[in-house]
């Protein structure tokens, strides 16, 4: 009782849920004694998320009721995971991270799981839930072609449900062609490029879904979906330059008079017209097609809500500008406007290209990695690598000088604009050049070869081994816990970050593996009883950067690593001017170039080399075992 006579009830607290087990192995047995397909059979829509919720629904029913609590639950989360189409780390992840924890990946049904996932592969009704197993089963075992056929064909029943509208667009749209359609009949596309041989022709059914979308988008003028579709189209090689060109044109022009239009858009479909007029070698109308692209970035600066947000787009479109000849007096315009100067000699820089067939060196290389086993192949991956001579390349360099261009002084700009090194000319005297003249010839030649490298050789090895082979970070691991350049605690970053290099994710590889050079080659020095740090006036120590290990302890780095890869790690990650790898990440100022800078890609490649070097001669005895137990 209270004190003004009312009757107090005490509400009991309900129960906390006790935690799930680990989950159970589920084998086709256990599939086939519950009726899976009834929780999802009258479901009107392809959502992954939709499916996840029933069968979640329906797990919570059955706690105490095995086997349909793992059976359901197993359902659940192979639907729960996070869809990542274009991460190259794999298209399914955890949709959560919590401290050590998270949500179901692909990789935790490998082996076992997988094979019985497989078998009632043909047992599943709704097309969304058997694309989403199909694609696990190959996911995880790429020799299992069967479900990558029934994946494709999946998603291609899923998409065509979409457009006939027996199921539910996942979110309400205005335009014709829905971004779900496209995601899954993209997803089906990579499946089929990526299970098959690279000169077998796109799917019949996917290209026919692909047209049909890309002609409802070009009718309707869906400017998203239409830019995707069109450059799938391209990646097939499925539509003609002409076409389109003509396409992209006439759709931003329309687009650009129906109310409120999106500018960035837009600008997507002018730069590939101008992509397809370049191809088709029409430079008066790419460039003109590029203009029209600018003028669409410099749109998007009334939209943004402060001066600042609006410089920056003032500032995008003169960097797409310097791309375009001819457009020094447009360019000075924009730069008054944003009240920025900038060198007279950045406005007068240019570009050249130079023609370089590879398509025999990258058919050669597919033809030897194609007979690899996966342990194999990772450490023939490393020895594509092949530092040049140092005295050979020194010896090029000094006969580069002969010329008229080689008695000028040189200046180095960055991508902003700043001067961030100066090389006098060659003598002309007859006597040697600077040592700075020196290195900078051998750089120019080295970005040369490492560019014909990365694409010739590294990069179409590394898509065959990840399109063969479901690598990931546990392949890595027992590599670099055996590798004396390697420090221990270390080992977990070096396995994620050769992951991500040989997933083609270059924006996290290279800021993981590069700046992890340093102290491997400090670590390789005190190995070898070196000590490598210095005391200050304070009586306090710190260790020594990069450029000061190369100079005070070339002999010792010279006698462990050889005078050739010692000159590629100087002028790749410490020599300006050159890429500067170490300093570029150090100070944070690479950005998304990562993604296609060949000296980056190089540098992450020259890393997995001094890894895997010392391993070489006992790869076949302890590193292929352990590397062959661990991948499925």
């Amino acid at each position: 009782m209270t004190d003004d006579g009312v009757e107090e009830f005490e509400v009991p607290e309900e129960p906390a849920e006790a935690p799930w087990p680990p989950q159970a192995i589920v084998r086709p047995a256990d599939f086939r004694s519950v009726d899976f397909n009834l929780i999802v059979r009258d479901l009107k829509s392809v959502y992954d998320g939709r499916l996840e919720t029933e069968f979640m629904k329906v797990t919570r029913e059955n706690r105490d009721n095995e086997p349909a609590f793992s059976v359901y639950r197993l359902l659940a989360s192979a639907c729960g995971m996070h869809f990542r189409l274009h991460d190259r780390a794999g298209a399914f992840g955890a949709r959560m991270r919590l401290g050590n924890g998270r949500t179901p990946i692909p990789d935790d049904w490998l082996g076992e799981q997988t094979d019985y996932l497989f078998e009632i592969l043909d047992d599943v009704e709704h097309p969304a839930l058997r694309a989403r197993l199909a694609d696990i089963v190959w996911t995880n075992d790429r020799k299992k072609g069967r479900a990558a056929a029934i994946a494709v064909m999946a998603y291609c029943d899923c998409v065509e449900g979409l457009m006939s509208g027996t199921y539910e667009d996942r979110f309400p749209t205005e335009t014709e062609v829905s971004l779900e359609e496209v995601d899954l009949i993209e997803r089906a596309s990579q499946i089929h490029s990526m299970s098959n041989k690279r000169i077998a022709p796109m799917n019949g059914r996917v290209v026919e879904i692909i047209r049909a979308l890309y002609a409802r988008a070009l009718s309707h003028t869906d400017v998203v979906p239409l830019y995707r579709l069109a450059t799938l189209l391209l990646r097939y090689s499925l539509i003609t330059m002409d076409q389109l060109a003509a396409d992209m044109e006439a759709t931003a022009a329309a687009a650009e008079q129906k109310p409120n239009p999106y500018p960035l858009a837009i600008k997507e479909l002018w730069d590939l017209a101008a992509f397809a007029h370049k191809e088709a070698n029409r430079p008066d109308e790419q460039r003109r097609c590029q203009l029209a692209g600018v003028e669409q970035t410099l749109k998007m600066a009334p939209q943004t809500g402060s001066s600042s947000a609006a410089a920056h787009w003032y500032r995008q479109a003169i960097g797409e500008l310097r791309q375009v000849p001819g457009t020094e007096a447009r360019r000075e315009e924009l730069r008054r406007e944003m009240r920025i100067l900038q060198e007279k000699s950045l406005e007068e820089m240019g570009s050249f290209e130079m023609p370089l067939d590879l398509s025999d060196v990258v058919s050669g290389t597919i033809d030897v990695f194609e007979k690899l086993t996966l342990p194999e192949g990772l450490k023939q991956f490393a020895l594509l690598v092949r530092p040049g001579n140092a005295a050979k390349m020194r010896k090029e360099a000094a006969e580069a000088e002969t010329g008229i261009a080689g008695m000028f002084a040189a200046t180095h700009l960055d991508s902003e604009g700043k001067i961030i090194a100066e090389v006098e000319g060659a003598p002309l005297d007859g006597s040697p050049p600077s040592e700075d003249w020196i290195k900078s010839k051998m750089i120019q030649h080295l970005q040369v070869r490492m560019e014909i490298a990365v694409k010739g050789q590294l990069e179409p090895a590394r898509r065959f081994l990840a399109g063969a082979f479901p690598i990931s970070e546990r392949h890595f691991s027992f590599i670099v816990l055996q590798s004396p350049f390697v420090p221990r605690h270390h080992a977990a970053t070096f396995a994620l970050g050769f992951a991500r290099l040989m997933q083609g994710d270059m924006l996290s590889a290279a800021p993981i593996l590069i700046p992890q050079l340093e102290h491997c080659l400090r670590h390789v020095l005190i190995n070898s009883s070196t000590d490598t740090s210095k005391m200050r006036n304070d009586l306090t120590q710190e260790d020594r950067s990069l450029s000061t290990l190369i100079e005070a302890y070339r002999q010792e780095l010279v006698a462990i690593f050889g005078e050739d890869i010692l000159l590629h790690i100087e002028l790749i990650f410490n020599h300006r001017p050159g890429p500067a790898l170490r300093h570029e990440f150090a100070h944070g100022k690479v950005g998304d170039r990562s993604y296609g800078d060949p000296a980056i890609y190089y540098g992450c490649c020259l890393i997995y080399l001094l890894v895997c070097i010392p391993l070489v001669p006992s790869w076949n005895k302890h590193v292929a075992p352990a590397i062959e137990a661990g991948s499925f």
